[in-house]
């Protein structure tokens, strides 16, 4: 779409009634924060691989993970690949960096699940171990991360991200990998499913 794709996948964005203007973005992780008492989704509304990375992005800092396992789940159904997810140029470095780790984490639960023998394009439903057999044995379509996603610096000053219960990580090797490659320091949300 071009060098002004910033935002602009957005219909409109809604929240207590009152909308945020089209193209203006959620709102940043310091918000979310103080809002997870009272989280009633997204603000981010549209479809694409774009506007759902934005979704993940809102429902992971919220710490709703049943939403973000939707979300996962969704993206995973459609024909977008990981590494086509636009670059959206987010202006805030906290912001940036967390969607950058969120295709990090699409393609962990991507390729384990492809890993187990279940493509992406795949059927809904696997009738006994011989359909799973003949799945398996087909020719494995890996994902990976966008290029901007690996272009995205880690943040300089680490950014620390309890969940909505207050619990973190004990040290690193519990913490979420691919928001650490970004200095964030959080627990990984339940992306696995099958």
């Amino acid at each position: 779409m071009g060098g002004a794709y910033l935002f602009s996948p957005f219909s409109r964005v809604l929240r207590k009634g009152k909308p945020l203007p089209i193209g203006q973005p959620p709102p940043g992780v310091e918000q979310l924060l103080a809002e997870r008492k009272g989280w009633h989704g997204p603000y981010t509304e549209g479809d694409g691989p774009l506007p759902l990375l934005y979704q993940m992005y809102e429902n992971f800092v919220a710490d709703d993970e049943i939403r973000l396992r939707e979300d996962i789940r969704y993206f995973w159904g459609e024909e977008w690949a990981v590494a086509d997810i636009p670059d959206p140029r987010d202006p805030d470095p906290e912001r940036y960096a967390i969607l950058a780790a969120i295709t990090g984490m699409l393609v962990l639960a991507f390729n384990y699940k492809i890993g187990l023998g279940i493509p992406r394009d795949g059927p809904s439903m696997i009738r006994g171990r011989a359909h799973l057999r003949q799945l398996q044995a087909q020719p494995k379509k890996w994902e990976k991360e966008p290029g901007w996603a690996k272009r995205v610096k880690p943040l300089k000053k680490r950014l620390v991200l309890p969940t909505a219960k207050g619990r973190l990580p004990e040290d690193e090797k519990q913490a979420c990998a691919p928001l650490l490659k970004k200095n964030i320091f959080a627990w990984e949300p339940r992306i696995y499913f099958l």
